[in-house]
């Protein structure tokens, strides 16, 4: 974090490491001094970001009361509440897992699935997820590959095999360029790292 910003970050930064977490320390020496709590705050911010992000999606699928029982077990589950109190990158994995899935979850809600706001949104989270565990950007071809199912997909009851296969056909290639978004722009915008 100390590196960031000087002139010697260029001849003493290790590229192999992305700078998300050193920056987010960085804004935090900045707001509240070199302390122990100072170093702790982004994951403190990022598990109630995460927690507060998976009873969003708990209260769309599950209701309130399912999503109230949610924010109270994530809020004692150990690896979170562990995982905030140690500077790793653990904790900023599960927000982004979170707000990946929260994403996700949107498409299926909107009413306006043929927008690129969503595919927009999931690259992203695809590309800030990079920045902050560099094996998150090669989570884009399943996140590309779901979020064709999610829009090809019949909605209501269940059917059979030939009318998925029948309505992916019909639905696919106007979604193709939407699922191209999820897959290219995420590495674009990891490029330059």
């Amino acid at each position: 974090a100390r590196l960031l910003f000087t002139p010697s970050f260029y001849s003493s930064w290790d590229f192999q490491r992305t700078p998300l977490l050193p920056f987010l320390l960085k804004m935090a020496f900045f707001l509240s001094g070199d302390q122990p709590v100072s170093a702790i705050l982004p994951n403190i911010l990022f598990g109630a970001g995460g927690i507060l992000v998976l009873g969003s999606v708990v209260k769309h699928v599950a209701g309130k009361t399912h999503a109230a029982a949610a924010l109270l077990l994530l809020n004692c589950y150990p690896y979170i509440v562990g995982y905030q109190h140690i500077v790793l990158t653990e904790i900023g994995t599960f927000f982004m897992f979170a707000l990946l899935l929260w994403c996700l979850l949107r498409v299926s809600w909107s009413q306006n699935k043929d927008s690129y706001i969503f595919p927009a949104q999931i690259a992203l989270v695809l590309a800030l997820g990079y920045y902050q565990r560099p094996t998150f950007i090669y989570l884009a071809p399943l996140i590309s590959g779901l979020y064709i199912l999610l829009l090809t997909a019949p909605v209501g009851r269940a059917h059979s095999y030939a009318t998925l296969q029948y309505s992916m056909r019909q639905r696919f290639c106007p979604i193709l360029a939407r699922a191209a978004v999820i897959m290219i722009v995420p590495w674009l915008l990891c490029w330059p790292w």
